[in-house]
């Protein structure tokens, strides 16, 4: 049926009445293309469940209302521009569930344009890539609804939402349906709940974007692509879980858990004491990565003394392929990695990570005093110098305490640590096998 005719049997009147009475017993229609912004009641002169339209020119708008909590929307082609709202009693109750069907069947990308659902709490959105062979293109589409609690994603191509501005109620994300090289991107608005977000399970990509949400995050991603995963950046945890694709992952500043598959992974943990796994089985070469804002436990001076505060603890970190890199901190790229005595033998300028071969804590806790002791001096001067000391707990261990250094007292040459430089503990690292200079990266 031509929109316009569509449009006008919505309208109260003879006509409509007429219409009504006499063509009963459909609940799909099926809309051309429209002109304009054009409205059609659902419900107005039949009672339709599943309504079709074909992609529509930019600026024009298609306007649904009276749809029932369950029924369909499927659009077919590009809608770049375009928009489709529902209206009238469309989500009038308080768990509304609307399903969208979005398909295309051309070898390029589609943008179906801005879906405006007020008031509906739950989307269900199928992606359909048509063509004989499904390449499983990212296609967007914007979504307009903040009353948004629950997003779910299915279908053999990719979606990309953009961000979901306004849902601030939003509780579920699910992507798990989608199969093939289809992938989602995502970015949270301020949310105001505990989230859980599930990505795609195929050979796609996922970029999902936490970092404005205020509450807690869980996100489990087993795409096999290339995958960015950002948790909250706030003080709520992030438990995020990826799989064994080419992962770049950044925590927030809580005590995030952050687990990875058999892939490549650059894990950025925040700054709070986080727990990373590496997996025990074979995996690819990992990156822990340690920036300013996230140097682990809170740093003490040499005056104050005192129990150093746990960092992040890493599990499963194998001395064959995993690396940590010190340098994004604030530590040269340039500086070297020396291995060896610790006590009397440090540079810091030089040595920028050192990591002791002859001595450990002997199983005792990382105290000021402790470690202070097995550092001895520094050889190097100026205000303001860091470094790293990798020391293991005791002989039989491969547990390794990775710690940062600040001397911010000016000369040091050939002097013990002054009492205003600090030391903190950046992370606890089980490994299976010494650490050595390969371990540490740029």
């Amino acid at each position: 049926m031509a929109a316009a005719d569509a449009a006008t049997l919505s309208t109260a009147g003879a006509t409509q009445t007429a219409f009504k009475a006499a063509v009963t017993g459909f609940e799909i229609l099926s809309l051309g293309a429209i002109a304009g912004s054009i409205s059609v009641d659902a419900m107005g002169f039949g009672t339709f469940h599943t309504v079709n339209e074909t992609g529509n020119a930019a600026v024009n708008t298609l306007t649904i209302s009276n749809l029932a909590s369950g029924d369909t929307i499927n659009i077919t082609g590009a809608n770049t521009g375009a928009g489709t709202t529902t209206a009238g009693s469309t989500g009038s109750g308080s768990n509304d569930t609307l399903n969208f069907g979005l398909s295309q069947g051309t070898a390029a990308l589609v943008d179906f344009g801005t879906i405006t659902t007020p008031n509906v709490e739950n989307l269900a959105i199928k992606m359909t890539d048509s063509q004989a062979t499904p390449v499983g293109y990212l296609n967007t589409a914007t979504i307009a609804d903040v009353s948004l609690h629950t997003l779910t994603v299915t279908g053999n191509s990719g979606l990309n939402v953009g961000t979901l501005t306004g849902a601030t109620a939003l509780t579920n994300i699910d992507a798990s349906g989608v199969t093939g090289a289809g992938g989602l991107s995502v970015t949270l608005a301020a949310d105001q709940y505990a989230t859980t977000i599930v990505g795609t399970a195929g050979t796609g990509s996922d970029t999902i974007n936490a970092a404005a949400a205020l509450a807690a995050v869980t996100i489990t991603d087993n795409a096999t692509g290339t995958n960015t995963i950002t948790g909250a950046s706030g003080a709520y945890v992030n438990t995020i879980t990826a799989g064994n694709g080419t992962n770049t992952i950044v925590g927030g500043a809580a005590a995030d858990v952050i687990t990875v598959g058999t892939g490549i992974s650059t894990i950025t943990g925040g700054g709070g004491a986080d727990t990373i796994n590496l997996t025990a089985a074979t995996h690819g070469v990992d990156t822990i990565t340690y920036t300013g804002a996230n140097q682990g436990g809170a740093a003490l001076t040499i005056t104050a003394g005192g129990t150093l505060a746990t960092g992040d603890a890493v599990t499963n970190f194998h001395i064959a392929t995993d690396v940590i890199n010190v340098h994004a901190a604030v530590v040269a790229s340039t500086s070297a990695v020396a291995s060896g005595t610790l006590l009397n033998s440090w540079s810091i300028t030089a040595d920028s990570v050192f990591i002791d071969t002859a001595t450990n804590l002997g199983g005792a806790a990382a105290t000021v005093a402790n470690v202070s002791a097995l550092i001895g001096t520094v050889t190097a001067a100026g205000a303001t110098n860091t470094g790293f000391v990798a020391i293991q707990t005791n002989t039989a261990s491969n547990v390794w305490d990775i710690f940062e250094v600040i001397t911010a007292s000016g000369v040091h040459a050939g002097a013990a640590l002054a009492t205003t430089d600090t030391i903190s503990l950046v992370g606890v690292i089980n490994t299976n096998g010494a650490l050595a200079a390969a371990n540490f990266t740029a």
